[in-house]
């Protein structure tokens, strides 16, 4: 039977959910203030950042794409944000953020997004460094914006994030943005940049492990390491305790194969500094071959990248090939 008659019955969890969300922007964001042009206050500052936020992280790229989420999706904001007035314009956007300090907005929104993943229980915390493409200034004479920044993958939520000045002083900017993360129980895992034994330390104190890239900014390490994998290969791993791993993939024209080879730091002789290197429990190689999809019969179709790079881990165990 038809059941297009009778009192709508209320969506509990729905409503539930938006209270709940309306408590915890009003938590991180309530206490932030910003100057206003002129008298007129039509529209509620936590309902203008709340707006910004969602719509960017649904894709908006600018304040016209924000004012078009806020109408889309204004049925559903009503149910937690105070909008007397409907959905600010661009304009207000505009105004309302070329006023508003940058250190507040970071501070609430990572103050937020911190109250999120305490729940989540991550496991697993990539820190890179990124520069953002066009963002140089030539006739100014400015830099391109470079930030280093924390990212779960399981969630695919960006955790925090640190501006730097330049590529080389990522090594700055790392403890700083390790001191915004809750490091508990997970795996931390760094590029080479971040390969640093006071990292390393900071990660541990810190509760976490860390699966480091070992390159060539530690280059006598990272020789002595590549060397005894070598020859390690070259006997076939007589003798010595290991696990392994495997993974094949294809995608964007080629086909990718990557092995991982996992071993105890006990099994090799001595390390360079090995007593300042707290925690280290394993090391690690990547062997990757690509075979290109337009030179198949090509001798240089397979792409061999032989050791693509060691890691140096700390307790992480069977997560081991995800720092690879």
């Amino acid at each position: 039977m038809a059941k297009g008659f009778g009192r709508p019955v209320p969506n509990t969890h729905n409503e539930r959910e938006a209270q709940i969300l309306k408590k915890s922007v009003l938590n991180h964001f309530e206490h932030r203030s910003v100057p206003r042009v002129g008298s007129r206050t039509d529209h509620n500052f936590v309902a203008i950042v709340t707006i910004a936020i969602l719509a960017v992280i649904a894709g908006a790229d600018g304040f016209v794409a924000i004012e078009t989420y806020g109408k889309a999706k204004q049925k559903w904001l009503e149910t937690f944000l105070d909008l007397p007035h409907g959905i600010p314009s661009h304009d207000t956007f505009g105004r309302v953020f070329g006023q508003l300090a940058p250190q507040q907005l970071e501070a609430g929104f990572l103050s937020w997004v911190g109250s999120i993943t305490e729940s989540l229980d991550i496991e697993l915390i990539h820190i890179d460094g990124k520069t953002a493409k066009g963002s140089y200034d030539r006739k100014n004479y400015h830099l391109a914006l470079h930030s280093v920044s924390a990212w779960s993958s399981e969630y695919g939520l960006v955790l925090a994030q640190q501006k730097v000045e330049s590529k080389s002083n990522e090594i700055t900017a790392v403890p700083l943005l390790l001191k915004l993360l809750n490091l508990f129980g997970a795996v931390v895992t760094l590029d080479a940049m971040g390969t640093q034994i006071d990292i390393a330390r900071q990660i541990l104190q810190a509760g976490g492990d860390y699966v480091l890239a070992l390159k060539g900014n530690q280059g006598k390490l990272s020789q002595q390491v590549g060397g005894w994998f070598a020859i390690a290969q070259a006997m076939n791993w007589q003798g010595i305790e290991l696990s392994d791993h495997q993974t094949v993939e294809a995608s964007h024209h080629r086909k990718e194969t990557r092995q991982v080879w996992a071993v105890g730091v006990s099994q090799l002789p001595p390390l360079l500094d090995r007593a300042q290197w707290e925690g280290l429990t394993s090391v690690v190689m990547v062997k990757r071959t690509r075979q290109l999809w337009n030179m198949r019969h090509h001798p240089d179709s397979v792409l061999p990248q032989f050791p693509v790079g060691g890691w140096l881990a700390a307790q992480p165990g069977d997560s081991l090939p995800l720092g690879c």
